[in-house]
């Protein structure tokens, strides 16, 4: 229905633009609707709200340039929407278990297949 199609529009917005420092407010003002009413339909929808969606996208995408780039760690972090240097590393020791330079220490030389079925979106 039309709550669904909104919800499935935010989030291919949180993907293109996981980038810039959204908040819940902006993004839901975005489609024209209250960060509760969205919040709540966003969880119902997907079983995530949309902060973690957006925390889980940006996470993804720091630990792809982390295996495939040079890109420092400090270069990774803003380009993933990360101002604060804290929470990026509390967000990303919590989703990998690990430091993001611990992260591409232990993963960055991996057997290739491997690094090809991370790059298929496989968790590790």
């Amino acid at each position: 229905g039309e709550q669904s199609e909104a919800i499935y529009r935010a989030m291919e917005f949180l993907r293109d633009h996981y980038r810039e420092p959204l908040t819940l407010e902006e993004v839901a003002q975005r489609f024209g609707y209250s960060k509760y009413w969205f919040a709540h339909a966003f969880q119902t929808t997907h079983g995530v709200s949309p902060m973690a969606y957006l925390r889980s996208v940006r996470l993804t995408a720091a630990r792809r340039l982390l295996l495939e780039t040079s890109l420092s760690v400090q270069e990774i972090r803003m380009q993933c929407g990360y101002m604060d240097e804290a929470a990026f590393f509390r967000a990303f020791r919590r989703f990998t278990g690990l430091s993001p330079g611990a992260f591409r220490t232990q993963y960055g030389r991996m057997r290739p297949e491997i690094g090809a079925r991370l790059k298929n979106g496989t968790e590790l």
